[in-house]
């Protein structure tokens, strides 16, 4: 963050940007660098060394009720997702707004001599299973609807759980009607989620390459930094024109949730970097927005369903995944070391080199 702050790690002196003064969730954050769980320390280094979170969002952050606090949580991860939840999944221009979207934000906003243009289409690819988990919660008002339109589409039972057993059914029946079903599929789940379906992620369709040329999705997974999928889980993808969106946003750690996963991107970057999973994999260009609703979920779904067949990240034994987060994060150091030039970009990495 912004300013330049010291603490101390293992005993040395650090410093990292942030503001001066101290913050409610300091000691969580301490912990969690200290912390055996894999992909903790780097959640808490990401907190400390973010660029783009400046002033305004930082004060955002510590203003909102759900934000890490001694009064509602003291876990940082489930005030984190708790924070996510309330004030980042909200339909842009209703008020409030999504924080992502909000003046405390503004600085994010990708101005318009950095929009990439009309021709460079974006890519957006989710999981079936996430967003099934997501719409078929009892205290969503439009299960339902969502469930007798689904029976409808298919022309089976209706859908009750979003086990990977019943989705597998699901994709594999919609696959089989071909494209349009699909499409009509990412319609109805589109409605379904609401005014609170959460932003999208996306990268340039140009950079992850024919990723559906088979039904084995994992390279893309592992392309875009998506650690926190399972094998087995399917995926459904838009691909469109950023002339569609209103508003294109720079990522920072807020949007990011409680992911190790993510990596912040050094000051002078018009756009958010992946952190690829592999040293196969290339990092690209990211940036997230509000997600194409009912018409435009549907004309802009590419109708097809892939699958995550091997582990994007290798989340076996403890020891191997912490050493993997490590062996990751450094590589992608060195990478963005090679990529910015900028004294900016170079002092950031260099005051960040000591952090998981």
């Amino acid at each position: 963050m912004t300013s330049r702050h010291v603490i101390h790690l293992n005993g040395k002196p650090y410093i990292f940007d942030r503001r001066r003064h101290a913050h409610p969730w300091e000691a969580e954050l301490a912990r969690l660098h200290s912390s055996a769980v894999p992909g903790a320390p780097a959640l808490a280094a990401n907190w400390r060394m973010d660029a783009r979170v400046d002033d305004a969002r930082e004060n955002q952050l510590t203003e909102s009720p759900l934000f890490p606090s001694t009064t509602v949580s003291t876990d940082f991860c489930k005030a984190v997702t708790d924070y996510f939840a309330y004030h980042q999944c909200r339909q842009v221009g209703a008020t409030p707004e999504p924080d992502y979207a909000s003046a405390a934000n503004s600085s994010n906003l990708i101005p318009v001599a950095q929009r990439p243009s009309r021709n460079h289409f974006l890519l957006h690819i989710a999981s079936i299973n996430r967003l099934l988990t997501i719409i078929l919660r009892a205290a969503n008002p439009n299960r339902a609807d969502f469930q007798i339109q689904l029976s409808r589409l298919t022309g089976e039972r209706p859908l009750t759980s979003a086990t990977f057993r019943e989705v597998d059914r699901l994709a594999d029946s919609l696959t089989a009607m071909g494209p349009d079903t699909v499409k009509r599929f990412a319609r109805i789940t589109s409605d379904a989620l609401g005014e609170n379906e959460p932003f999208w992620w996306a990268a340039f369709a140009h950079e992850i390459g024919n990723f559906a040329a088979t039904e084995d999705w994992t390279e893309a997974a592992r392309t875009l930094g998506l650690g926190h999928l399972e094998t087995g889980e399917r995926l459904i993808a838009w691909r469109y024109s950023p002339e569609l969106l209103a508003g294109l946003y720079r990522p920072t750690v807020a949007e990011a949730r409680d992911s190790g996963f993510h990596f912040p991107s050094p000051p002078g970057s018009d756009y958010g970097i992946t952190m690829p999973l592999t040293d196969a994999a290339v990092a690209v260009k990211e940036l997230l927005h509000a997600p194409l609703k009912s018409d435009l979920s549907f004309a802009y779904c590419t109708g097809t369903i892939g699958k995550i067949e091997n582990p994007p990240a290798p989340l076996n034994a403890v020891s191997d995944i912490s050493r993997w987060f490590s062996e990751r994060r450094s590589g992608h150091r060195a990478y963005l070391g090679r990529q910015f030039l900028s004294d900016g970009a170079q002092n950031w990495l260099r005051r960040h080199a000591g952090l998981p």
